[in-house]
């Protein structure tokens, strides 16, 4: 991601704008990542803000699960498929995501829909530039670098 910054800084249409801070929120499924990223919002009055301008978004892996096989599908009903695997994510889409954003791009993110084991295409999240992104995150190894 380092491509999208220069010391802190992304360029914008020829403008240098400070780069947002990415902070992830790591942990298992079940583990209160949720709950610590609706506080953080919370604390710093971001939730009943508009979209447009918050200064703080939260984004989550779960938007990020790559469209499955039928057979995974079958699976998954059966509750035989491993969701918290790193191949369940689209990584190639979650790394552009997170580039886009510390350039400071406006991205927008499908809805995961957990009963159909799909993305929802028509519903979509968009996010806004912002100052800080949560990112909720069981494992992203491209993360880490």
């Amino acid at each position: 991601m380092s491509d999208a910054k220069l010391n802190g800084y992304a360029k914008l249409n020829g403008t240098e704008a400070k780069t947002p801070f990415l902070i992830g929120v790591a942990g298992g499924t079940a583990s209160g990542k949720s709950t610590v990223c609706k506080r953080i919002m919370e604390k710093l009055g971001q939730v009943d803000m508009d979209q447009k301008q918050r200064q703080v978004v939260c984004i989550s892996q779960d938007s990020f699960y790559r469209e499955l096989t039928p057979a995974e599908i079958a699976k998954a009903e059966k509750g035989q498929f491993n969701f918290d695997h790193p191949d369940a994510f689209n990584e190639s889409l979650i790394y552009d995501t997170l580039t886009d954003i510390l350039a400071g791009k406006m991205v927008q993110i499908p809805t995961y829909d957990y009963r159909n084991h799909s993305l929802r295409k028509d519903e979509i999240l968009t996010i806004y530039p912002a100052d800080v992104v949560l990112f909720k995150v069981s494992w992203f190894s491209t993360f880490r670098k």
